[in-house]
């Protein structure tokens, strides 16, 4: 990303892009002027489109939606209501070339729709006439979020016709909206380095990081290669290595150190007018998607994107929105789009692994990342993604074989690396590995003393292994992380037990209900109250919480250790 501040203001004029499922009865207005009357026959192909439509919408399919919509619209040309949703539709699916097309009709309509003058804005830009997308942007309301986009795209296209000037001048409002600094000073930046003034462009860029209280790889990114064509090669490497120091694991600056190296020439970053309006767009999509905006993100993503194909930060961020919105395959395709040559390839691919996984393509995500671990073998961040995914499948072997990689090329550990170390115990504990495991959690530990996760993961395993020895330490880490978390229901459950475990049933039961309070449906908790119950002479209560530790569908193994105390209660002999 780019900026990080929360402007407000952007979000009161935002386009809805998915828009609300209508009732049944709205479709009424969306038949053609000369339909039947009510209780005559509906047309059932407008109809039937414009609900499967609607319906794939829901489910986040655009690119079916906009086709059936299209092919209601086909039946009713002139419909304003249908012909903007279908533009919409079509826009968020990708589809520039369809939604200009739509765009057209909603403006010979007299659409008060602000996107439709600056998609022909836009695609003037696209095709060359820089006085013509100006042109279309005349008399868009610069209210809301136009209030930033105008100027952005007005600065650009200003510039092959016009010149500097007209550029900084059509960029000079953004100057006045506060917490906009990092945005104007980034483009004032580029405009002024297109132009050749170097040393206005090098006042701007040092301005926007300044004014960034977590300037991005992309604003480090446009200045270094200012300095890298400057000859001002040890200015960029101070700068990437500043970020690095931020960032350490932020391989995008591998490619950019390694041009510094090579004492290479590097091309613009933006080389035309066209690129730098493209770059705006992507600026503004990224302050969007901070604010969770994520249908308007998309749109300003689109567009960047149909400006300049080969973004492939935008791609990157693109496919981010297609995950936020639920459209994984998409997302899939678009990050599978980005150049194996560009910084961000190596990022790309692993997002796409991640969402592989996620459409249950399990096997495709494991191969695609053991193919990346052998690619890099100093780099540890594939052998940790392919653990997490062999862990949540349960495969904890191979989940322990992965994270043994990235252990392996660690170096010396930091203290961010705790959750390494964490998961490679749970993957070692479950696969029944507790003396490999029980070391990984204290290293933990080590790195990171009060994380409750680890703290409780350690201490129930003692207790659940009934290590007497450990008990005293058990309640006091249990302690500490219920006082870290006291609304994680599993950890008061593990301080709950440690209390049973000690023979404090009465301080059992106080902390093992409130863990079901917490957690209701969690079998494993409600059968812990049973036996506390049990345990303090509440039997028939203690009979009633194994029951609902039952409904809640315990593991196979736990089914009939339940049902038995149902039946017997707890055999004093065993200590259960």
């Amino acid at each position: 990303m780019i900026l990080s501040f929360r402007p407000a203001l952007l979000l009161s004029a935002i386009p809805a892009l998915a828009l609300a499922l209508a009732p049944l009865s709205a479709v009424a207005e969306l038949l053609p002027r000369d339909a039947p009357a009510v209780g005559a026959p509906i047309e059932p192909s407008l109809a039937g489109r414009y609900l499967a439509g609607r319906y794939a919408q829901s489910g986040h399919d655009l690119a079916a939606a906009a086709d059936l919509l299209g092919g209601a619209l086909e039946a009713d040309p002139k419909n304003p209501d249908l012909l903007q949703q279908t533009f919409m539709l079509t826009l968020g699916a990708g589809r520039i070339g369809s939604a200009t097309d739509l765009a057209k009709r909603l403006i010979a309509l007299g659409s008060d729709n602000d996107l439709a003058p600056i998609i022909l804005a836009v695609a003037s830009a696209k095709s060359g006439d820089f006085s013509g997308a100006s042109a279309a942007l005349k008399g868009v309301p610069t209210s809301g979020i136009n209030a930033v986009l105008v100027p952005l795209l007005d600065a650009w296209f200003a510039l092959p016709g016009e010149g500097i000037e007209a550029g900084v001048t059509a960029l000079a409002p953004l100057a006045k909206i506060k917490g906009l600094e990092p945005l104007y000073e980034t483009q004032l930046g580029l405009i002024q380095d297109l132009a050749g003034h170097a040393a206005e462009a090098d006042t701007a860029y040092q301005a926007a990081i300044k004014a960034s209280e977590q300037p991005s790889f992309r604003m480090h990114e446009l200045a270094g290669n200012f300095y890298q064509r400057q000859n001002r090669a040890a200015d960029a490497k101070a700068l990437y290595d500043n970020f690095a120091k931020r960032v350490p694991a932020a391989l995008w600056l591998e490619a950019l150190a390694s041009s510094i190296e090579a004492g290479a020439k590097a091309p613009p970053t933006v080389p035309d007018a066209g690129a730098g309006a493209a770059e705006a767009l992507f600026d503004l999509a990224t302050i969007l998607n901070q604010e969770e905006a994520y249908d308007a993100a998309l749109t300003y993503l689109r567009l960047a994107l149909h400006l300049r194909p080969d973004l492939a930060i935008a791609q990157v961020l693109l496919g981010d929105v297609l995950v936020q919105q639920e459209r994984l395959a998409e997302a899939v395709d678009v990050y599978g789009s980005v150049s194996g040559t560009s910084p961000f390839a190596w990022q790309a691919r692993r997002s796409a692994a991640r969402e592989l996984d996620e459409l249950d393509r399990t096997d495709e995500a494991v191969a695609a990342l053991k193919v990346m671990v052998d690619e890099r073998p100093r780099d540890m961040d594939a052998a940790i993604d392919l653990g997490n995914i062999e862990r949540a499948h349960e495969r904890f072997a191979e989940a322990a074989a992965a994270y043994d990689i990235a252990v392996a090329r660690l170096g010396e550990p930091q203290p961010q690396h705790w959750s390494l170390f964490y998961f490679r115990g749970v993957s070692r504990e479950r696969n029944k590995e507790w003396a490999a495991a029980e070391p990984d959690f204290k290293q933990a530990l080590a790195l990171e003393p009060d994380q409750p996760y680890v703290l409780n993961y350690l201490a129930y395993s003692w207790v659940e292994q009934q290590q007497q020895a450990h008990y005293d330490e058990a309640l006091a880490m249990l302690a500490k992380a219920v006082e870290l978390r006291p609304d994680d229901g599993y950890i008061v459950d593990s301080l709950g037990w440690v209390y049973y475990r000690l023979g404090q049933h009465d301080k059992a039961v106080e902390y093992l209900e409130r863990a079901v309070q917490l957690k209701p449906q969690d079998p494993v908790i409600n059968d812990h109250l049973g036996d506390a119950y049990w345990r303090a002479g509440r039997k028939r209560e203690a009979g009633s919480q194994w029951r609902r530790a039952l409904l809640f569908k315990p593991e196979p193994d736990q089914i009939q250790p339940i049902e038995a105390k149902i039946e017997h209660g707890l055999d004093e002999s065993t200590g259960g």
